[in-house]
């Protein structure tokens, strides 16, 4: 149980984060994590409500096991909802902010925009990949998969930041 504890907190707390940045930078509200949330919560709330019930259970330990697996799945389909979505937004601030500007230009404030023009067009490769590769019945894989989707979700959001502050 432990072990399902220290995912599904991992992965809400990340979600959070870039849920909250994502409702800032959009500046709207994507309500498909929060349900998602809200289910992984129902989850949780079986297995400690399970005193209260009237419902004979007839394997305790095993219908704890499966629903803290089913508020994992939650959490995770709460992230990649959340981080595709983010990715979305970061990545159209980008073009919005760079429309109307040749390259010249956007070279002589940014000097480095070549090699990020090419990684933000590798970008979409990777994130289908990612998504891909998404399997909630991987236990094991979870987290390496929200940790990947975080780095390449961070090196975007640090792109919109420098493309935002010089040409907004």
């Amino acid at each position: 149980m432990d072990q399902y504890w220290k995912e599904i907190s991992k992965i809400h707390l990340l979600t959070k984060h870039y849920l909250l940045l994502a409702e800032e930078i959009g500046e709207e509200i994507f309500i498909q994590p929060l349900k998602e949330h809200r289910d992984a919560y129902d989850h949780i709330i079986r297995i400690y409500g399970m005193e209260l019930s009237n419902k004979k259970i007839e394997n305790p330990k095993q219908y704890k096991i499966s629903n803290m697996k089913k508020a994992l799945g939650h959490e995770y389909r709460a992230f990649f909802d959340t981080a595709d979505w983010l990715s979305l937004i970061c990545r159209k601030k980008i073009r919005m902010l760079l429309e109307g500007k040749n390259s010249v230009d956007i070279e002589k404030k940014l000097p480095e925009y070549p090699k990020i023009k090419e990684r933000l067009f590798k970008i979409p490769q990777e994130i289908a990949e990612l998504r891909k590769e998404k399997d909630i019945g991987d236990s094991i894989g979870i987290i390496r998969e929200v940790d990947s989707y975080s780095l390449v979700l961070d090196e975007v959001l640090e792109y919109y930041h420098i493309f935002y502050d010089l040409f907004a």
